[in-house]
């Protein structure tokens, strides 16, 4: 379990108190220890950021398997290896998470529109056009 952020301010200030060299980066341009609500905002951003960069890095990494995965079938059909190719379906099922129930608490149309985006960014180009082909049609039935 981490430290909260009021011991992190307790522990910036104790660092600064006893003078230490490595308590420098713990001071304002003041010379005064960050206050709570700094340490507080500075933690946010940086988490938010982190999140960030981790989708993004997921997203890259799905993207790469997807592309793995989608060879791999190329090839089981190519062979007539059934096996290999249901594996290869179930796996990309499974990365893509298409199993997993869709929640509609909480879901604004762009939360929809960019998750349909983001998956279409993994597609290739006539993957493309025919994933948006198929959206369409389902938005103007409903």
């Amino acid at each position: 379990m981490g430290l909260s952020q009021r011991q992190i301010v307790r522990g910036i200030e104790e660092l600064a108190y006893k003078g230490e060299d490595n308590a420098l980066w713990a001071l304002n341009a003041n010379g005064d220890p960050w206050k709570l609500t700094t340490v507080n905002s500075d933690l946010q951003a940086i988490e938010k950021e982190w999140k960030t960069e981790s989708l993004r890095a997921t997203g890259e990494l799905k993207g790469r398997l997807l592309a793995q995965l989608r060879e791999l079938q190329k090839k089981g059909w190519g062979n007539a290896d059934y096996t290999l190719v249901l594996n290869a379906l179930k796996q990309e099922r499974d990365l893509l998470g298409l199993d997993e129930p869709f929640r509609f608490q909480d879901v604004t149309e762009e939360d929809v529109d960019r998750e349909i985006a983001e998956r279409l960014s993994h597609l290739a180009d006539g993957e493309q056009a025919a994933v948006i082909g198929e959206v369409e049609s389902q938005r103007r039935l409903n």
